[in-house]
């Protein structure tokens, strides 16, 4: 594998603004440790070993639990009729489809790789991305398991943070850490560097990236390099995601959808 050269952007906001959120449009009574959202606005709220599926109204539409291999690690709902859940604790993946059925049995990843994941992504022609340890690389796999694609080793990049996600998105790969995001081309070549400073609540979203700083929700596009930053509610939150022009609040009982103006 072949080392491309090293690009670190810093965030230089070449266009930055404030903008003002709506009055309350959605609030769904449910509890989330975290949630994701597809392309077609749908809200996909994990608890523990609980999925639940809810329309952009907060309508609950399906339901998925698996107390046997542990709790919900990381959802990826980049395909909605194919999502990958990631049961890391027990090393095992399980494909659902749109209405939350099990597509095939659960998978345990050691017995096909042996690797422990420690982050999982979705690809194209139903193919996937494995973050390992083992191997400090992210690989790309197909249905039976064979090795497609790999990155270079990743330890020195890495540092000892922790993987936070590994996503696919428009012929790239993103491995996101604490305080930064690494961006690979489709074949596993080293791209760039993104640095978030005293970030949190780092979160991908197709061509965005959003994290939380100093009450202010900040969007940086990743096509433009360009960002913007968004007065965060007063009220009390544990997470914050974002997704098309839309902030979702994860309090300990519900979670609060506000639309952002233009």
């Amino acid at each position: 594998m072949y080392k491309l050269p090293l690009i670190i952007f810093s965030i230089i906001i070449s266009s930055v603004f404030s903008k003002n959120i709506t009055a309350q449009t959605v609030s769904i009574n449910t509890t989330a440790d975290f949630i994701e959202v597809d392309n077609q606005g749908n809200i996909y709220a994990v608890n523990d070993y609980n999925l639940k599926k809810y329309n952009a109204n907060g309508k609950l539409l399906f339901k998925y639990s698996d107390r046997i291999n542990g709790n919900i690690s990381s959802i990826d709902v980049t395909n909605p009729l194919r999502i990958l859940v990631f049961f890391k604790e027990s090393n095992v993946i399980v494909f659902l489809d749109w209405q939350l059925l099990p597509i095939a049995d659960p998978v345990n990843i050691f017995e096909n790789t042996n690797s422990e994941a420690e982050a999982v992504a979705v690809s194209s022609a139903g193919n996937f991305w494995m973050y390992s340890e083992d191997c400090g690389c992210a690989t790309l796999y197909n249905d039976k398991w064979e090795k497609i694609q790999q990155t270079e080793n990743l330890s020195d990049r890495v540092t000892g943070n922790k993987i936070i996600f590994i996503r696919e998105n428009n012929q790239k790969l993103y491995i996101g850490l604490s305080d930064r995001v690494l961006t690979f081309d489709i074949f596993g070549y080293y791209l760039t560097t993104v640095h978030f400073k005293n970030a949190s609540n780092i979160k991908f979203t197709g061509d965005y990236i959003s994290y939380v700083k100093n009450n202010n929700l900040s969007i940086f596009n990743l096509q433009t390099k360009q960002e913007t930053t968004v007065k965060l509610l007063t009220e009390p939150y544990r997470k914050i995601f974002f997704k098309d022009n839309k902030i979702y609040y994860l309090s300990d009982e519900k979670i609060i959808i506000e639309k952002i103006k233009n």
